[in-house]
C-alpha cells in the first residue's frame, strides 16, 4: 500500500492525490489512508454522474431523453465497472466483488421500472453507488449516516428547486449529496482524531505506567532486605499513583502487631520504620481482613469512627487514604497504604495500579522474607554449632562455663551479662557470670529462695520478663534496672541441671525465633555441662581411687605409718579445699597428732586445735556416735567453742577412723572461710578415714603376724630339708634297685635261652613253654628297668639345651624303630618343615621315639597304622605333630595319660611298660618345652611337643 502511495505521489495524479490529502483531515496515517480512499471514491461518483449528463446530452435529443435514459444508466455503470476493474487490479479482490455484487443488483433495479419509475431510479443508481462505496470501507453506523445525509441533500434541492428540477437534474443532486458525504466525512475524521489523540494519551500513560510496574519490579527484585524491598517499592510510587503519603505494613501474627516496614513521603512524622502498630488500631487491616479488595476513604475528616492514627493524618491535612492487601496463597500478610490531601482522590484505575504493584510486592517481601529467615536461620545453626565446638573443646566444668556464657553473649549483642546456676538436688551448686567485656561481674546477689530462677529451676519452664518493672512475679534488687530478663533452664530430658539467666539492659520484645535461639544453645550448654559433670565425677572418682591405692600400697609397703598418714592427708589436699588438716589417733583418752599438713604455724595450729578439740562436746560426739560431723560457718555453730585462739576457724570438717568397732582416730580439716566444706567432702575423707582404720589395726597386727610368720618360715624351712633328704634318699634307692636288679634279671635271661638252645628237646613241649615264658617276663622285667633308669636319669641328669635339627632326630627313631613298623606293616609320612629347636638331644630322641612307637602299636587289630609327623610354627616355638589312626583316648583320662605306671588298656592286647608318656612328659619338662594331646575315641590321636626355635 505504501510502495503505491509512493508511486502515486510521483506519476500524473500527484496534483489529485494532494488534493485528496488536503481534503481529508489530519489523522494518524492509517486513518489518513482510509480517508483519501474515500474522498477519491466519492468524487468518482461526481465525476461518473457529471460524466453521465454529458454523455446523454450529446447521444440523445431531447425527445429521447426518457427513452434512452436506461441506456444513460448502463453507459454510467460500465464506468463504474471500469473503475471497479483497477479496484481488483490494484489488489482489493473481496471489495470488487462486493461492489460487483451491488452494482448487477442497482442494474436490474433500474431496467425493471420504466418511465418515472425509472427516473426516480436513475437517482437511487447514482445514490446507492455512492452508499455501495461508503459502506465498502466504512462501518455500518456510518454508512446510514451518508445515507441520512444523502436523502437531506435531495430534499434540499427538492426544496429550493421547484418543480422538476430534481428529475431534470440528477446529476446536481447526486453532486449535492456527495458534497454532503464528503462533509459529513470530515466532520467524522475529526472527531476521530480527536478521539485517536484521546487514545494515543491513555497509550501513552498505560506505557508509562507498564514502565514504572516494571521499574518497580525490577527494583524489588533486585532489593536484598525486608526494608529495601519495601524502600524500593515506595520510590517510584508517585509516578503512578498520587500521595502525599505511603506506607507498607507487614503483619507479625504471634503478637498480633503490624510491623512499619517502610515509610514515604511527610509518613515519618508520624508512624517511623520499624515501628510497630496493634492490629486493633488499624481498621484498614479489620476491613482487609474480611476479605475485601481494598479498604478506601474518599473524605478522611467525614469518616465516622477514626482510629487514632486517622485522627493525626487529619491534623495533618490527608483527605483520601486507600489501602491494599499485600497477599500470598489466599493470606493476608499486609497491605500498602497511600494518602493524599485531595478528596475522593482515587479513582478505579488508581486502585487497579495499586493491587497490580501490591501482588508483586507480596511476593518479592514473601521470597525476600524467606530467603532472610534461612540466611538468618544457617547464621544462627552456624553460630550454635560454632558454639557446641566451644563447648566440647573442654571436659573442664569450669571452662565449659565460661564458653557457654560467652557463646550466650555472642548469640546475643543486647545483653548486659549472662549467668549459670548448675543445681544438685533442687540446691544451687555453682555459679558463674561474664559480661560482654569479658569481664566476670562480683557482688551479684545469689537468687531469692522463692525467686523466678529457682521457680524455673523447680518447675523447668522458661520465665521470659520483657520488662521486669511491669512483671508482677519480678521484685528487682537495684531500682534503676528497668531492663529485661530471660531464665532459660538447662534440661537433661527433664532434669534440670541448672538456669541461665541473661540480664538485658532496656526492655526487649522477644521473637520467638530468639527464643528458640537461646533454648537451642541452652540445649546444648546443659550436654556439655553433664558431660563436663561426668568427666568432673569420673576425674574426682580416679583420684579418689589413685588416692585410696597409694594409702593401701602404702600400707602395704614397709614405710612407718607416720608416712602414711601424711600421704593421706596429701591426698586429701588433692580434693578438698581446706587451710590445715591432721590426723589423730587415740592413745587411751589423749589424742596424739601423727600427721600435718597445711598452715606454717604448724606448732601453734596444732596446740590451737588441740585445745578446741579437748573443750568442745563436738569431739565426744564423734567418739561416742563414730559418725562424721561438719561445720559450715563455726561462728554460727553453737556447739563449737568460741575462743580468741579458735577465731582463725570458719569451716571444720571432722571424720572419725574407725577399726573393729572401735573409734581410734580422727581426720580433722578447718579453712578460713565459711561455707568450704560439703557433702561430698564429707563422704570422700570417709573413705580415707576406713582406709586409715584398716591400716592402722593392720599395722598393729603386723607384728603379730609378723612373729607368726618367722616361726612359720622356720618350720618349713626344716621340714623343706626333711622333704629333700627323703627325696634324695628314694632317688638313690630306686636307681641302685634298679641297677642292682639287672645283673640277675641278665643271668636268668641268659640261662632261660640256654635251656631252650641246648636242653629244648629234653624238656618237651611244655618244659619249652614255660622256658619261653620266663624269657618273656625277664625281657618284660628289662624294659621296665630301662624305663625305670631313663626316668630317673631324665630327673637327675643335667639338661644343656642347644640346636637340635627334628629331622635327624625324627630320621634316627624312625630306624630305631624300623623292625616295629615292619611287623606292623605301618606306613610313616614325614614333613618338616620347620626343624631347628632348642633341646637336648638324647631327651629328644627318647621322646620322638615314644610317640612314635605308641602311633604304631595303639591301633585296633587288623588294622594298618597310618602314622604322619609334621611340625608347624607357632610364634616362637616349632611344633611337632605325631598323628595316628588308632583306637583313641577317652576324655575321662585326659589326666591320667602323663603319669607314671598309667595303663589304659591290658598288657596282653597291647604290651609296654607304662612309663612312655612320663618320660615324654618329663622329658618336655626338663627341655623347657611342652606337650599335649587331642584325641577322640575311636578316631585316632595327635600328641605334639613345643620348643622354642632355634635362632639364626
Amino acid at each position: 500500500m505504501k510502495n503505491r502511495i509512493a508511486r502515486a505521489r510521483h506519476s500524473r495524479m500527484g496534483a489529485v492525490w494532494d488534493f485528496l490529502a488536503w481534503v481529508s483531515p489530519k489523522t494518524p496515517e492509517k486513518d489518513r489512508l482510509q480517508a483519501r480512499w474515500l474522498a477519491g471514491l466519492s468524487l468518482a461518483v461526481i465525476l461518473i454522474g457529471s460524466f453521465s449528463v454529458i454523455a446523454e446530452d450529446l447521444l440523445f435529443s431531447e425527445d429521447t431523453f426518457y427513452q434512452g435514459n436506461n441506456r444513460i444508466i448502463v453507459f454510467s455503470n460500465f464506468l463504474l465497472v471500469v473503475f471497479l476493474f483497477f479496484l481488483n487490479r490494484w489488489g482489493h479482490y473481496k471489495i470488487a466483488v462486493r461492489a460487483f455484487v451491488v452494482l448487477i443488483s442497482v442494474t436490474i433495479f433500474a431496467f425493471a421500472f420504466p418511465g418515472d419509475a425509472a427516473r426516480d431510479s436513475d437517482v437511487l443508481n447514482y445514490l446507492l453507488v455512492a452508499v455501495v462505496f461508503c459502506r465498502l470501507f466504512l462501518s455500518s453506523r456510518f454508512t446510514l449516516m451518508l445515507i441520512f445525509s444523502h436523502l437531506v441533500g435531495m430534499l434540499a434541492l427538492n426544496t429550493f428547486l421547484p418543480g422538476n428540477s430534481l428529475d431534470e437534474n440528477p446529476a446536481v443532486a447526486v453532486t449535492a449529496g456527495s458534497l454532503l458525504i464528503l462533509l459529513t466525512f470530515h466532520l467524522r475524521s475529526l472527531a476521530d482524531a480527536q478521539k485517536s489523540q484521546t487514545a494515543q494519551k491513555e497509550l501513552t500513560n498505560y506505557a508509562n505506567r507498564l514502565n514504572t510496574l516494571r521499574q518497580i519490579e525490577q527494583d524489588i527484585l533486585a532489593a536484598g532486605s525486608l526494608e529495601t524491598t519495601a524502600a524500593a517499592a515506595l520510590e517510584h510510587l508517585q509516578d503512578v499513583l498520587p500521595h502525599q503519603r505511603s506506607s507498607i505494613l507487614l503483619i507479625d501474627w504471634e503478637n498480633m502487631e503490624a510491623i512499619i516496614q517502610a515509610t514515604g513521603g511527610d509518613q515519618k512524622s508520624i508512624i517511623t520504620t520499624g515501628g510497630r502498630l496493634p492490629l486493633a488500631s488499624l481498621n484498614s487491616i479489620e476491613t482487609l481482613l474480611a476479605n475485601e479488595r481494598f479498604y478506601l476513604i474518599k473524605n478522611l475528616p467525614n469518616y465516622p469512627g477514626k482510629s487514632a492514627l486517622q485522627t493525626e493524618m487529619v491534623r495533618s491535612g490527608i483527605h483520601s487514604i486507600l489501602s491494599v492487601p499485600l497477599t500470598l496463597k489466599g493470606g493476608l500478610i499486609g497491605s500498602l497504604n497511600i494518602a493524599d490531601k485531595t478528596p475522593d482522590a482515587y479513582t478505579n484505575q488508581h486502585i487497579e495500579i495499586a493491587e497490580e504493584i501490591a501482588n508483586q510486592l507480596a511476593l518479592a517481601l514473601k521470597q525476600t522474607q524467606l530467603i532472610e529467615e534461612t540466611e538468618q536461620r544457617a547464621n544462627e545453626l552456624e553460630a550454635v554449632r560454632q558454639a557446641s565446638i566451644s563447648l566440647i573443646s573442654s571436659a573442664e566444668l569450669d571452662a565449659v562455663l565460661m564458653a557457654v556464657l560467652e557463646a550466650t553473649l555472642s548469640l546475643n549483642p543486647a545483653a548486659q551479662h549472662a549467668r549459670i546456676f548448675l543445681f544438685e538436688n533442687q540446691q544451687i551448686s555453682k555459679s558463674t557470670s561474664l559480661e560482654p567485656n569479658g569481664v566476670i561481674p562480683t557482688g551479684i546477689p545469689d537468687p531469692r529462695p522463692n525467686g523466678i530462677t529457682i521457680r524455673v529451676a523447680r518447675q523447668g519452664e522458661a520465665a521470659i520478663i520483657p520488662d521486669v518493672q511491669n512483671d508482677p512475679d519480678f521484685r528487682p534488687k537495684h531500682d534503676h534496672w528497668e531492663g529485661a530478663l530471660v531464665c532459660m533452664p538447662l534440661k537433661i530430658g527433664s532434669r534440670v541441671v541448672g538456669v541461665m539467666n541473661i540480664k538485658y539492659l532496656k526492655p526487649r520484645r522477644f521473637e520467638q525465633k530468639e527464643l528458640r535461639l537461646i533454648k537451642l544453645l541452652g540445649d546444648q550448654a546443659a550436654i556439655a555441662i553433664e558431660n563436663a559433670r561426668l568427666y568432673d565425677a569420673e576425674r574426682v572418682a580416679r583420684i579418689r581411687t589413685d588416692s585410696l591405692l597409694q594409702v593401701v600400697r602404702a600400707a602395704a609397703s614397709e614405710v612407718s605409718l607416720k608416712e602414711i598418714l601424711n600421704n593421706v592427708l596429701e591426698q586429701c589436699e588433692e580434693l578438698v579445699p581446706f587451710i590445715s588438716g591432721s590426723i589423730l589417733i587415740f592413745e587411751e583418752e589423749i589424742p596424739a597428732v601423727m600427721a600435718f599438713r597445711g598452715h606454717k604455724s604448724k606448732e601453734r595450729r596444732v596446740e590451737d586445735l588441740l585445745n578446741l578439740l579437748k573443750t568442745s562436746p563436738i569431739l565426744k560426739y564423734i567418739r561416742r556416735t563414730r559418725k562424721a560431723r561438719f561445720i559450715s560457718d563455726t561462728f554460727e555453730e553453737g556447739d563449737w567453742i568460741k575462743t580468741p585462739k579458735g577465731k582463725h576457724i570458719r569451716s571444720w570438717l571432722g571424720v572419725p577412723i574407725v577399726a573393729r568397732g572401735e573409734t581410734i582416730g580422727l581426720i580433722s580439716l578447718d579453712s578460713d572461710e565459711a561455707h568450704t566444706f560439703n557433702l561430698e567432702h564429707l563422704k570422700w575423707v570417709q573413705a580415707l578415714a576406713d582406709e586409715i582404720g584398716v591400716v592402722i589395726q593392720n599395722a598393729r597386727l603386723y607384728e603379730q603376724v609378723q612373729m607368726h610368720a618367722a616361726e612359720l618360715e622356720d618350720r618349713v624351712w626344716q621340714r623343706t630339708q626333711e622333704l629333700e633328704k627323703s627325696y634324695n634318699e628314694m632317688e638313690a634307692f630306686a636307681y641302685s634297685m634298679a641297677h642292682d636288679l639287672r645283673a640277675p634279671l641278665r643271668a636268668t635271661e641268659g640261662f632261660s635261652n640256654a635251656l631252650l638252645e641246648d636242653f629244648g628237646e629234653q624238656l618237651g613241649p611244655e618244659g619249652q613253654e614255660y622256658t619261653q615264658r620266663i624269657l618273656n617276663a625277664a625281657h618284660r622285667m628289662d624294659e621296665l628297668i630301662g624305663d625305670l633308669l631313663e626316668y630317673s636319669r631324665l630327673s637327675r641328669a643335667d639338661m644343656h639345651l642347644q640346636v637340635v635339627d627334628l629331622r635327624e632326630i625324627v630320621q634316627e627313631a624312625h630306624t630305631n624303630l624300623e623292625k616295629n613298623i615292619e611287623d606292623s606293616q605301618a606306613e610313616i609320612e614325614i614333613k618338616l618343615d620347620e626343624f631347628a629347636v632348642l633341646a637336648h638331644p638324647l631327651t629328644m630322641l627318647q621322646v620322638v621315639t615314644n610317640l612314635l612307637s605308641n602311633a604304631i602299636k595303639f591301633v585296633e587289630v587288623d588294622t594298618k597304622p597310618l602314622v604322619r609327623l609334621v611340625t608347624r610354627s607357632n610364634g616362637n616355638n616349632v611344633r611337632l605333630e605325631v598323628s595316628d589312626n588308632g583306637i583313641g583316648i577317652q576324655e575321662e583320662h585326659r589326666e591320667r595319660i602323663f603319669k607314671i605306671f598309667e595303663r589304659l588298656h591290658g598288657i596282653e592286647n597291647y604290651p609296654g611298660t607304662g612309663i612312655g608318656l612320663a618320660i615324654v612328659h618329663r622329658g618336655m619338662e626338663r627341655m623347657q618345652g611342652q606337650v599335649g594331646f587331642e584325641s577322640k575315641k575311636g578316631e585316632g590321636s595327635i600328641f605334639w611337643v613345643e620348643l622354642p626355635k632355634a635362632e639364626a
